[in-house]
């Protein structure tokens, strides 16, 4: 399957749980929502499903980026290569940033131009970001984690936080 983005909305770390993990201020300004462009992309990530274009479909929202496809990963037992990311802003913003109007979705390469056409009909970008597949989640020149260790610390987070061990 193909790992495509839908939408593109404004992202920022202001509030973000990227920023109250790093012990970052949690004010500033978060990402504007473009109302139009949200309805758009709900209404094309609704209408791929039930064309059946779609494999899968996870929002973009709490942890960005980065925790969607870790989520999605664990979620379907199965990795993911994602390609570099673009230069236009910093990779913890591109991978950690949250904002309105992303859905990642995944479908069959042989449905792409299915999406596409249904998105750009609707106004909105699909951007390709990589494809399923392996054992680990690669986000090119940033780093690559083996699923069977995400998956340990996933199971593990809520037992760590409360120190139970």
């Amino acid at each position: 399957d193909e790992i495509l983005l839908l939408g593109a909305g404004d992202v920022s770390l202001a509030g973000s749980v990227y920023a109250q993990k790093q012990g970052l201020p949690v004010s500033g300004h978060p990402a504007l929502l473009d109302i139009e462009l949200e309805c758009r992309v709900q209404a094309v990530c609704r209408q791929a499903i039930e064309q059946g274009i779609l494999s899968s479909a996870h929002d973009c929202s709490d942890g960005g980026l980065a925790v969607t496809l870790v989520e999605s990963a664990l979620a379907g037992n199965i990795g993911a290569s994602i390609d570099p990311l673009p230069d236009a802003i910093p990779a913890n913003v591109a991978l950690f940033g949250e904002g309105p109007a992303r859905i990642i979705v995944s479908l069959p390469a042989h449905k792409a131009d299915e999406l596409a056409a249904l998105a750009e009909s609707n106004g909105v970008p699909p951007t390709r970001l990589g494809r399923v597949g392996g054992r680990s989640l690669t986000v090119d020149g940033q780093f690559s984690l083996d699923l069977d260790d995400l998956s340990k610390a996933h199971s593990s987070a809520l037992a760590s936080l409360f120190d139970l061990g």
